[in-house]
């Protein structure tokens, strides 16, 4: 089963840049489709940053706000780990997490807090493996610390 490489952009208020890279399925060709728009929308909800970009193989533009909150840098990372239908791991960097996202201790990601339970149902629902396999469960999360990249 074939996939799509799917990129999307990401900017903090310094300008500071990052991007999520992850597949699609393969008929998920047009960056501004509903699959890549239930992605997008899931990773905006648990991070500080404007997502500014998406491409398949075209890209789309999206206006977006900072949600409000304690500021949080593009460096700051949070690491998504999946389980796919075969049991593998996969991880996904995100930038800029909320930090409403984390359990008390400031780095664990707190999976019964509603931006992530829909952060981790559309990742499931949408995300791909680079086999085009399916992901069937989120493992755990934690904040990451990064060098951020200019653009």
């Amino acid at each position: 089963m074939a996939a799509n490489q799917a990129n999307l952009s990401f900017r903090d208020r310094l300008g500071k840049a990052a991007k999520v890279v992850l597949y699609v399925a393969a008929a998920v060709t047009d960056p501004s489709s509903a699959t890549v728009q239930a992605i997008r929308n899931a990773i905006v909800a648990i991070l500080d940053a404007l997502n500014y970009k998406a491409s398949i193989s075209i890209t789309a533009a999206f206006a977006d706000t900072v949600a409000g909150g304690a500021y949080s840098t593009c460096e700051d990372k949070v690491l998504m780990v999946f389980k796919d239908v075969n049991g593998k791991r996969h991880s996904y960097k995100i930038p800029g997490p909320d930090p409403a996202i984390f359990q008390l201790d400031a780095e664990t990601v707190d999976p019964t807090n509603p931006a992530v339970a829909t952060f981790t149902a559309a990742w499931i629902a949408n995300v791909k493996t680079q086999a085009g396999d399916a992901l069937d469960s989120f493992v755990y999360g934690r904040r990451i610390m990064t060098k951020p990249q200019r653009q």
